[in-house]
């Protein structure tokens, strides 16, 4: 089963996905594609991949797609004197000087839509289509970004970045299950998507109300 993956649904679920796989299916080969979910979408729309996950459903047309969960955005940036804490209000946030992908990728969207409701603009620093340079950015000091925390928890730990929840309102994403426009169910794709399911609630339940259930 060909699954694709986003970096940061792969931060959160990978692991254990593949874990639990091996130990519940030793018979089924679950192969991994990471990519942003646009181009999961893409890929689920010419049949390259049996399933995938995605928090741009809308990216590629005739893709079924179910939600999983919702998860919780977090600002994020070098410690300093510029760390607010815990948690930071999304007015605050507006006015960071911020490294967010590009117009059209689901992340960009989903806090422009949250500014247009708050009627305030965003000041973009850069606009850089990959969380890993995100994230690095981020870290060297040369603005912040928005994340999911499970995309820079081993950051956060080892004290090179920190994390405040992003509130007043609270931004978050969800995220979905999509199959392959010609899927057809087996007994393999039926087992892996069991084993999603199963490390999907796992992860709500261990995440100390960072993710909820969609």
């Amino acid at each position: 089963v060909i699954l694709g993956i986003t970096p940061t649904a792969s931060a959160l679920l990978a692991t254990q996905l593949i874990r639990t796989c091996q130990d519940l299916y030793p018979d089924v080969s679950l192969n991994l594609f990471e990519g942003l979910s646009e181009e999961v979408m893409r890929r689920l729309s010419d049949n390259s991949l049996d399933m995938g996950f995605s928090y741009n459903p809308g990216a590629a047309k005739g893709v079924a797609t179910e939600p999983l969960l919702t998860e919780a955005l977090f600002l994020v940036g070098a410690p300093g004197a510029e760390d607010p804490g815990e948690k930071v209000s999304f007015r605050e946030v507006c006015k960071r000087a911020l490294i967010l992908p590009s117009r059209g990728f689901g992340l960009r969207d989903c806090v422009e839509n949250a500014a247009r409701d708050a009627e305030t603009v965003l000041e973009i620093a850069f606009e850089i289509d990959s969380v890993a340079t995100q994230r690095d950015l981020a870290e060297s000091g040369l603005g912040f970004t928005i994340l999911p925390y499970a995309a820079v928890r081993q950051s956060v730990e080892a004290g090179g970045l920190f994390a405040a929840q992003i509130t007043r309102p609270q931004i978050s994403r969800t995220l979905n299950i999509a199959y392959a426009a010609s899927h057809s169910a087996n007994k393999a794709t039926n087992a892996v998507r069991h084993v999603i399911d199963r490390v999907v609630s796992e992860s709500i339940a261990e995440s100390g109300g960072r993710l909820h259930k969609a």
